[in-house]
């Protein structure tokens, strides 16, 4: 009898696991059953019922069961609690999780951050920051890349724009900037009315998703929308709130809207500077019209270096080869020293009017000539150059000499394009 009682025992443990590893709703509901015929489950079997129960989005079931584990006088572990916190945060049970948390005699970094993601999903932002806050000063993790997420969606809703600076600055000292961190870095700066800041971490990013695209454009409508009640409320602007909505404009296309502000700034006096002036060439020339930005950057009496690269990307983008060159010549004569943006406009209008040779000119003064270290941009650039100009072979050599690994992206466009050039 107690043979037959063991081996009933075991029969039951090996259903019960098989229906857990890949459950189903109806694998769940017969795991339940062995489950509760068990007699007395240890720690570990409770973690694989949790485990099943979450995977199938059965959250209360989680919290009912996780409540009997401690009646059971058992002591979760590191692999209970994220289960368990993941069910707090999609109940909205921001009270049972904060008992919880307090509960548990060891914290790692994935129990802080299903913690702090969990009271944002419940909209209690100001609990998030003081679970980030603890986190910071209770313990010795070092905030992931989950951690300052989540945490800039708090600070984001209640527009913490001081703590959000910090968190980039960890960002780019720790952990590096990419899709993921900086559209919850753009998202945060747009809420927070700082559009300077969005737009330059959203340039930053290097390879940027829809989703970081979205997050910049919503951005510029809300400061356009913006614009428009300050008209209704007779709010008057000033030139950093003209040279916001004009880069608004440029990125959305909207020329219409772009002429009025730029009537609004003759009719209201508002000096033509060179931030004003660079902002309009941006604008008409981002929206097709480069006779109009030429005539900004000639009326222009003070001109710096960022009036210059944008007159010169301008040209290039709307394919001006030889004026953009003309320009960029000029630009130096002057004395003014151009930077890595202004060598992305030279490249791709050589790149535009197949000037391999100037390309490859322009590639090598960058570093020689100004100190600047070429960024995949560029190489990017001259990389495209070559393999319009039929110099594959060139092109996969250079693509060899990209620093750090960082040609992923450029090879598969490349061998694309190769592949495209080969069936033609």
């Amino acid at each position: 009898m107690f043979l037959l009682g063991l081996n009933q025992r075991r029969a039951n443990l090996n259903k019960f696991m098989v229906f857990c590893t890949h459950p189903s709703l109806g694998d769940l509901h017969y795991a339940q059953k062995v489950f509760n015929h068990i007699r007395t489950p240890g720690l570990f079997i409770y973690n694989v019922m949790i485990k099943a129960l979450a995977k199938t989005s059965s959250f209360k079931s989680v919290i009912k069961l996780f409540r009997r584990l401690r009646k059971d006088r058992l002591l979760p572990d590191n692999f209970t609690y994220p289960f368990v916190f993941k069910a707090i945060g999609c109940l909205g049970e921001a009270q049972e999780g904060a008992k919880v948390f307090d509960e548990m005699p060891e914290r790692n970094i994935v129990c802080w951050n299903v913690t702090i993601l969990g009271y944002v999903k419940c909209r209690r932002f100001g609990d998030a920051l003081i679970v980030f806050w603890r986190m910071r000063n209770e313990s010795n993790e070092k905030p992931d890349e989950a951690t300052v997420v989540s945490t800039l969606w708090a600070c984001t809703a209640l527009e913490k724009l001081e703590l959000g600076k910090e968190i980039d600055d960890y960002i780019r000292g720790e952990l590096g900037l990419n899709a993921i961190t900086g559209n919850a870095l753009v998202n945060m700066y747009a809420k927070c009315g700082c559009l300077g800041e969005a737009r330059k971490v959203f340039d930053e990013i290097p390879w940027k998703n829809v989703i970081c695209w979205t997050s910049m454009v919503c951005g510029y409508v809300n400061c356009v929308a913006l614009f428009q009640e300050m008209q209704f409320r007779r709010v008057r602007v000033d030139k950093f709130t003209v040279v916001a909505l004009l880069t608004g404009c440029a990125q959305l296309g909207a020329l219409e809207q772009g002429k009025w502000i730029h009537w609004y700034i003759d009719e209201n006096g508002i000096k033509i500077d060179t931030v004003v002036g660079t902002a309009l060439i941006d604008l008409y020339a981002k929206c097709g019209c480069i006779d109009e930005s030429v005539e900004i950057f000639n009326g222009m009496k003070e001109k710096d270096a960022a009036t210059w690269t944008s007159i010169v990307c301008a040209l290039a983008m709307n394919g001006k080869t030889s004026k953009a060159l003309e320009l960029f010549s000029e630009m130096k004569q002057v004395g003014i020293k151009p930077d890595n943006i202004t060598f992305i406009g030279v490249l791709s209008a050589c790149s535009h009017g197949g000037l391999v040779d100037g390309g490859r000119k322009f590639f090598n003064s960058m570093r020689k000539d100004c100190g600047i270290e070429p960024k995949l941009e560029h190489y990017g650039c001259l990389i495209d150059l070559l393999g319009r100009a039929g110099l594959l072979n060139e092109a996969e050599e250079l693509i060899e000499r990209i620093p750090s690994g960082k040609n992923k992206i450029i090879v598969h466009e490349f061998h694309g394009k190769r592949i495209l050039r080969c069936s033609n």
